[in-house]
């Protein structure tokens, strides 16, 4: 990451521009918004989270909310309020990422930010 990438990032986290919100919709949109999380279904039943990987990579992350699935995530947060994902998310594919979402903030894991990342086999 180049210094002015960092800038903006630092820019964006004191603004509170970096905050990630949740957004509720039927289906995934095509196009999703950069710090936001889908939660994807009926209202009071949503069965899967969608967003833009923070890293940066570009992938669309899909997380299963059914119980019954495994593994599955719970997420809450009302439309426009700051996501929440339970527990973490370890992408095990492309760019390996391990984070968590926590009030409206990505929270890296320590073994794989996004600087000393695993590098993918």
């Amino acid at each position: 990451m180049n210094f002015f990438e960092r800038l903006k990032q630092w820019l964006d986290r004191l603004f509170g521009r970096d905050l990630w919100l949740v957004e509720h919709c039927e289906d995934p949109p095509e196009v999703p918004r950069p710090r936001r999380v889908y939660l994807v279904g009926d209202p009071g039943l949503q069965w899967a989270a969608a967003f833009l990987c923070p890293c940066g990579c570009g992938e669309l992350v899909k997380l299963s909310l059914m119980r019954d699935d495994d593994p599955s995530w719970i997420a809450w947060g009302e439309p426009g309020a700051k996501a929440s994902l339970h527990p973490s998310i370890w992408r095990v594919r492309g760019c390996r990422s391990h984070f968590f979402i926590k009030e409206g903030k990505v929270v890296w894991a320590k073994e794989a930010r996004p600087d000393r990342r695993l590098p993918a086999n």
